[in-house]
């Protein structure tokens, strides 16, 4: 139960890292393929599965950890901040996953009767289940909050150190992981994390009286800063959401010749212009622009011939093969901002 706990609560945290990362501009984690929740991709043979089972057997301290996804902070626009900003991702999800799970533990006691919480095998083994996850993210949140490289912490505290810091810092990093096996294995860790082990038990005891609004006001805080952060990647999935109906794919239609044609050919171009200017000049594209880049995707599903060659005239703005306008015109700006967002 703890191994199954452990590896769903880790997997959330690598792909925490993951998308942190892509949000702010790096692609790498999404180019090795880790940015998916599929356990099987973040977990690591022996960290995930062979040194934990030794440890329970034997009796010694157990240690796990999961495969680290890959970040290229240089393509960052502030590369020591997205460093740090990616690293704190992956604790913030165990404390989002912690708080998730308080509440769903208050309602199971809030609205079963206690006779069954003392009787039912399930019922008793889905709350120790989540009891155990919830353990589980706050120990993995405070030991990855450490301020040891290559821990998340590490990465924290070489932001906040001034410029000849973090260079000294840099040199102590290959010497980290020394530092946290000989913590695990003098008993230092269970000392730091001795007193949250306890305040894990004070919680989990205090759900049968507390208030279910304190229960959920945590989740509500870490969920309501989670969506400032994705805010753009939010504003296009409405837009996505509320325009699927419109702009679904029935079929290839060609244009038809007329003024509405040439309207919509206009609006294209126009703002199919703004991106193109936007990202000659180095600049990324927000909501707004990638609103923009959907509708000109749709434009080429309802109205424009679908062309396989893709040879695209800027002078006069249209394929040399077709009088498919819309979808050479979507490809050449999807690989403008794919060059674009590589060269940044």
């Amino acid at each position: 139960m703890g191994m199954t706990a452990f590896i769903l609560a880790g997997s959330i945290h690598e792909f925490s890292h993951a998308i942190s990362a892509y949000r702010l501009g790096d692609t790498t984690a999404r180019d090795s393929g880790r940015l998916t929740l599929n356990p099987l991709v973040h977990m690591d043979i022996f960290g995930s599965v062979l040194f934990p089972l030794v440890g329970a057997i034997s009796g010694f301290p157990i240690i796990g950890w999961m495969k680290p996804v890959p970040v290229n902070p240089l393509h960052f626009r502030k590369p020591s901040r997205g460093q740090a900003v990616t690293a704190l991702a992956g604790p913030f999800s165990n404390l989002l996953q912690a708080a998730f799970v308080l509440i769903i533990l208050k309602l199971l006691i809030m609205f079963l009767p206690l006779e069954l919480l003392g009787t039912s095998p399930v019922i008793t083994l889905i709350i120790k289940f989540l009891s155990t996850y919830f353990s589980i993210n706050i120990l993995l949140m405070v030991f990855n909050l450490l301020p040891v490289p290559p821990l998340d912490g590490g990465w924290i505290l070489r932001h906040v150190l001034p410029g000849r810091m973090q260079e000294q810092f840099d040199r102590i990093y290959p010497f980290g992981t020394i530092f946290l096996l000989l913590l695990v294995f003098t008993g230092g860790l269970q000392i730091l994390l001795g007193p949250f082990l306890a305040f894990i038990h004070i919680i989990i005891g205090l759900l049968f009286t507390m208030n279910i609004v304190f229960v959920c006001l945590p989740f509500v805080v870490l969920a309501g800063i989670t969506a400032y952060f994705f805010r753009q990647d939010l504003k296009l999935t409405l837009h996505r959401l509320r325009h699927s109906r419109k702009f679904a794919d029935k079929g290839v239609i060609r244009v038809a010749p007329g003024a509405a044609a040439k309207k919509r050919r206009a609006l294209v171009l126009k703002q199919g212009g703004m991106l193109l200017k936007k990202l000659r000049q180095g600049e990324r594209l927000d909501a707004r622009d990638e609103i923009a880049l959907f509708d000109i995707k749709n434009s080429r599903k309802r109205n424009a011939i679908i062309c396989t060659d893709n040879e695209f005239d800027i002078g006069n703005s249209r394929c040399q093969k077709c009088d498919g306008l819309a979808n050479c015109f979507y490809t050449f700006l999807e690989q403008a901002k794919n060059g674009a967002y590589e060269n940044t």
